[in-house]
């Protein structure tokens, strides 16, 4: 079917985003119903990153994961000035997780920081210095995973 004149863009989509509401759904009956997930994730920092991080710890089989981890939140606070942000130690102990094969742990974390991108780039911020800080952390662990320096 060809369209005449006018070229429609991903970014000009008017479809709504069916996903989007149910992660802030959930989120907010977890802040209202469950009050040891708001203490565990404070104010700033979103339950669905705080839950994403929490997964991952399950994963975690070395004490250089853990200090992977916490240099990946490290380098991405002072990097992208993101204050109450846990985004650098999710992507980089996923990476690591992925590389070892470690799906169960790795999968939902990763699928979240995933759909948050595409949600971000169906806004019209494509590439941006977060994000690609992100796909370095993420890429750095992933490839530190492969090769079993972590």
């Amino acid at each position: 079917m060809a369209t005449k004149g006018k070229e429609i863009k991903p970014a000009e989509r008017e479809e709504p985003d069916v996903l989007w509401g149910f992660f802030e759904e959930g989120e907010q009956y977890a802040e209202k119903y469950v009050p040891a997930m708001k203490k565990l994730a404070g104010d700033e920092i979103p339950i669905i990153k705080a839950g994403s991080l929490a997964i991952l710890a399950f994963g975690i089989r070395s004490y250089r994961e853990f200090l992977f981890g916490s240099a990946a939140l490290a380098a991405y606070y002072y990097m992208s000035k993101d204050d109450g942000s846990l985004d650098g130690a999710v992507t980089g102990l996923s990476g690591v997780q992925l590389a070892r094969g470690q799906y169960l742990t790795a999968s939902f974390p990763t699928f979240i920081e995933t759909y948050q991108s595409f949600k971000e780039w169906k806004d019209g911020r494509f590439m941006t210095r977060k994000q690609i800080l992100k796909l370095f952390i993420y890429i750095s662990g992933f490839y530190l995973g492969l090769k079993k320096y972590v």
